[in-house]
């Protein structure tokens, strides 16, 4: 056991012993923004988009961070590197679309043989006087890569989608593994701190970074770097004080649609994994660390009435269990707009960061959620999904008046008033669910709704939604426009319940009163973990601008998604009723 190991562990058992260990330490989402851990949950290409990101180092110290990106279906990762951030840095970077006519041929599984692959989903491009040390050194336009879920040789895929576009969507997540000092001769921190080098302002040493995980040679002539003899050589255990941003941004549409990064403090408190001893700071392309990764299994929360709420966890996914605490809802709230005299569009981002932990293994599901992720057979024409039952249990305009509003009389309207149409709907629930609800699926890590009009039988749907681009077949559709006959809910809000799921227990082929179930709770609370915002589009086409030219008049915003927490409790059903 290494100094640090021996410390850290120390440490423990004497807060342990008098009692302090959970309140010296807990997961916990930061209000002002910033944290050890960073989490964006959304990117995309689709639809003439691309996406912006940043993250600042706000602390006098050097860090070293994994900066992770995952595709929407499964979050499987299609790139990862380190980023070792100066003091005070900023990085930043964009995801876009292959740039026409760039022939990469990093996508392709097997260089060697007759056939060429060429990539054709998202790159990472940093922006050519952006010199934070990377490693590896990439170039400045770095394709994603599919080969974790691409089936090739004696690997059968994951059971999703084969192709490349299946990561023009997705999150992303930046983990701080620990701070750079020095260790006799190795000081990691001097080479990313930014100094005149050569006459400009640049890291000092980021080839010194990249050579430290390098190994060169083999036998007596074998070289290894010291990160690779010892990962956790000159460094310190995380600090936090990272923050970070993300943008969408449609440059022919005129619009951006900008949110913070969720911050996640006390996720580490050592530097070092739940065993004590695999620290934190690996190795590029390496899975760890992730989100159960940590060394701290209490996490903290504010129920809706201010008063706190705690949980400790234990057992394999203790560390995720305690990040998906902070994020569990049992109700997720917030507006649309789209009316068409603004020519206004509005679509829902919903993304469960935790998701793969549970659904994505061969003991799958684990609560709260209720279905694996199930690879079907290869000549299936199905795809593997993960699909969890939701529901929309209120849709309202901002005149409080909702799809079943008793004062209907007034409009002349209670014979025809009827409630939202979702597409699609889930094949196997069978009608009619009850009164007030109008379940759905949320199959993916990353989903996207669309407000507005679905057409005849829900089948006149656009192509791609107007905003985010996600492709037909992919998004999911809450049609607002017909609650009330010629009194169409152009603005207003609605409300989704997580919790609360349909299941036709008895399969009589109806529900009766007492066939609506709870998921299992996590530490205490019912719902999913889950993070998103509600992006809104304005467009006044083009008006004329104060010297008479035309002016292209677009406008965005973005929100967050308000949320309740419930306690659970012993009166729901099984996880899986069947």
């Amino acid at each position: 056991m290494n100094r640090k190991n021996l410390t850290a562990a120390v440490l423990a058992g004497l807060a342990g012993a008098v009692g302090i260990a959970g309140s010296a330490q807990a997961v916990n989402i930061n209000p002002d923004g910033l944290g050890q851990v960073l989490l964006y949950p959304y990117y995309t290409i689709n639809g003439d988009n691309m996406t912006l990101l940043s993250v600042v180092n706000t602390n006098d110290e050097a860090k070293a961070i994994k900066v992770r990106f995952l595709e929407s279906e499964n979050s499987v990762e299609v790139l990862d590197f380190n980023l070792y951030m100066s003091a005070y840095d900023v990085w930043t970077a964009s995801i876009e679309p292959q740039p026409d006519g760039r022939m990469d041929q990093s996508c392709d599984p097997n260089p060697g043989d007759d056939t060429d692959v060429y990539c054709t989903g998202p790159v990472l491009v940093v922006p050519e006087d952006e010199n934070t040390c990377m490693v590896p050194a990439f170039p400045k336009i770095q394709s994603f890569l599919p080969f974790a879920y691409q089936a090739f040789g004696d690997f059968e895929g994951d059971g999703g989608s084969q192709t490349q576009d299946r990561m023009n969507e997705g999150h992303f997540e930046m983990l701080e593994m620990g701070v750079l000092t020095a260790e006799g001769d190795f000081d990691p921190e001097t080479m990313a701190t930014h100094t005149t080098v050569d006459g400009e302002w640049l890291p000092a040493d980021c080839a010194g970074l990249n050579k430290a995980w390098t190994t060169l040679g083999v036998g007596e002539n074998l070289v290894q770097g010291e990160w690779v003899v010892q990962r956790d050589k000159a460094i310190d255990p995380p600090t936090g004080g990272l923050f970070g941003g993300a943008g969408v941004v449609n440059v022919w549409e005129g619009a951006l649609h900008t949110y913070d990064a969720t911050a996640i403090n006390g996720w580490s408190a050592s530097g070092y994994s739940d065993d004590g001893f695999s620290s934190l700071h690996t190795d590029p392309g390496n899975l760890a660390p992730n989100l159960n990764s940590g060394d701290t299994f209490m996490a903290n929360v504010f129920l809706d009435n201010g008063t706190p709420y705690s949980a400790t966890f234990d057992g394999d996914r203790a560390s995720v269990d305690a990040v998906s605490f902070v994020f569990m809802h049992d109700s997720l709230m917030n507006e649309y707009v789209t009316d068409q005299g603004l020519l206004a569009r509005t679509e829902w981002v919903l993304t469960f960061p935790t998701k793969r932990f549970y659904v994505d293994s061969t003991d799958a599901p684990h609560a709260p959620f209720t279905t694996a992720w199930a690879p079907v057979p290869a000549d299936s024409d199905n795809l593997a999904t993960a699909c969890e039952i939701v529901a929309l249990t209120g849709l309202w305009d901002r005149e409080e008046r909702d799809e079943g509003d008793p004062d209907c009389e007034d409009l002349g309207t209670c014979e025809e008033d009827k409630p939202p149409i979702v597409s699609p709907p889930p094949p196997f629930i069978p009608p009619p669910p009850p009164p007030g609800i109008e379940p759905f699926e949320l199959c993916y890590e990353v989903n996207v709704i669309r407000f507005g009009a679905a057409g005849e039988a829900g089948i006149d749907l656009p192509a791609e939604t107007e905003i985010l681009g996600k492709p037909a077949g992919a998004y999911l559709n809450f049609d607002n426009t017909d609650v009330f006959p010629d009194q169409h809910f152009k603005y207003g809000w609605a409300r989704l319940e997580l919790d609360d799921y349909l299941f036709d227990a008895d399969e009589s082929g109806d529900y009766d009163d007492d066939e609506l179930f709870s998921r299992a709770d996590l530490g205490g609370l019912n719902g999913l973990p889950v993070v998103g915002f509600a992006v809104n589009r304005f467009s006044n086409n083009y008006l004329p601008g104060p010297d008479g030219s035309q002016v292209l008049s677009a406008y965005g915003s973005l929100f967050n998604h308000k949320a309740t927490r419930k306690i659970g409790s012993d009166d729901g059903g099984p996880v899986n009723p069947q």
